[in-house]
């Protein structure tokens, strides 16, 4: 990425994962600075079934990115996205 960007990661949890990313400007794309949080965390349950939240740009609604790398271009916007999840597996059956 271009800037002067610094990315801090953590990893607490082989089922979690979070990502804080500090974006300087970037004035010949005309996007200002911004920070960001995107963040996922996985729960298993038990019984084949896991529960998984997780979201994007949560530090504030939207903020603008650097798109194409063509200054004539209008950059791209991100909106702040956030989901969750309730997954079931059934267990793996052999065949003999």
């Amino acid at each position: 990425m271009p800037g002067n960007n610094s990315l801090h990661g953590r990893k607490s949890n082989p089922r979690s994962r979070k990502l804080a990313l500090r974006v300087t400007a970037l004035p010949a794309q005309k996007v200002g600075a911004y920070q960001t949080l995107d963040l996922h965390l996985a729960k298993p349950l038990g019984l084949g079934f896991a529960f998984t939240a997780a979201g994007q740009g949560l530090f504030q609604p939207h903020h603008l990115e650097w798109g194409t790398g063509d200054p004539t271009q209008t950059p791209v916007g991100i909106n702040r996205a956030a989901y969750i999840q309730l997954a079931s597996q059934s267990p793996h059956r052999s065949s003999h």
